[in-house]
């Protein structure tokens, strides 16, 4: 395996004749690295963004080597030595030049194509769609709210049994002592991924810019940011949040798939309002907000 090979090889030279230099120097190790690291990936997603794992080594290597490759667009996080082959979100991304929402979308179209044309039962589907949302999730968030993810909704994956597990837990990194409130956060953040709330929610992108924007993996694993936020925007970021809770609430009226439910029942806590330190001042009825909160635990309700 390539993980001895972490911080090994540096990327020196980044204009592409020295990309193209690079390559002809560690031919034989970008080649493993990438032949490992698709074969434990999402198989699905490799195939959207190049057809097939045979091309997607290929492709690959063309693209590290393209004009098309800037060094000032590698998200945070990405390695900037030999280890940059083993990062096949990445990848994935730069191949089809799908942002967040643009790959959701093409996760969405992929499900359709596969149940026309297969008969793939709601529930697979959205199997499917659960595994893809994750890997997208993954490339959003800090390495340990995957963690609190995977550890909020163990029983559920246990279940189901065959869903991905994109990332694992940074041992390197210490955990919060009481992890509660990053699993119910990890749950909601997840769930904006999964159910595509973007064009639902106004002013959605201050919470995106926050949460689902990946910055320094320890708490409260928000985006770093280079100056302080203002009290102004805290607060339209909270009332961001409460306006995502009412849009969960409603759908969850409207009686979603079996795997929907058990995804809410993981965000179903007051302890999200706590953590987002969401109070009366911020919202006409906190009561109401916590009551909607609560009944997402539950598979059928009275509409409050």
């Amino acid at each position: 395996m390539h993980d001895g090979l972490e911080g090994s090889l540096p990327i020196t030279d980044w204009s592409v004749e020295g990309r193209r230099k690079y390559l002809e120097q560690n031919r034989i190790v970008v080649e493993l690295i990438l032949y490992e690291s698709l074969e434990v990936f999402d198989e699905r997603r490799v195939s959207l963004a190049f057809k097939s794992q045979d091309n997607a080594k290929d492709q690959i290597i063309s693209l590290f080597s393209s004009d098309r490759f800037k060094l000032g667009e590698l998200p945070i996080g990405i390695p900037h030595d030999i280890n940059l082959f083993s990062q096949i979100n990445f990848w994935c991304k730069l191949k089809t030049g799908k942002p967040f929402s643009g790959v959701q979308r093409l996760v969405d179209e992929e499900i359709e194509l596969i149940d026309a044309q297969s008969e793939v039962g709601t529930f697979e589907a959205d199997l499917n769609k659960l595994s893809h949302c994750l890997a997208i999730y993954s490339d959003l968030v800090a390495a340990n709210m995957i963690y609190f993810w995977l550890q909020a909704n163990k029983k559920l994956l246990d279940e189901l049994g065959n869903v991905v597990h994109p990332l694992k837990h940074d041992k390197s990194v210490c955990v919060a002592k009481s992890p509660t409130r990053y699993k119910v956060d990890s749950s909601f953040r997840y769930l904006c991924v999964f159910l595509n709330i973007e064009s639902h929610i106004p002013d959605f992108h201050l919470y995106k810019s926050k949460y689902l924007t990946k910055g320094e993996n320890k708490p409260q694993y928000t985006a770093k940011k280079n100056e302080r936020e203002s009290h102004h925007t805290t607060s339209e970021i909270r009332s961001v949040v409460t306006k995502i809770i009412d849009y969960f609430y409603r759908i969850h009226g409207d009686e979603p798939s079996l795997l929907c439910m058990a995804l809410f029942k993981s965000i179903g806590s007051k302890t999200l309002l706590d953590q987002y330190k969401i109070k009366s001042n911020d919202c006409t009825d906190i009561d109401e907000l916590r009551d909607r909160l609560t009944a997402l635990k539950f598979p059928f309700r009275e509409k409050i």
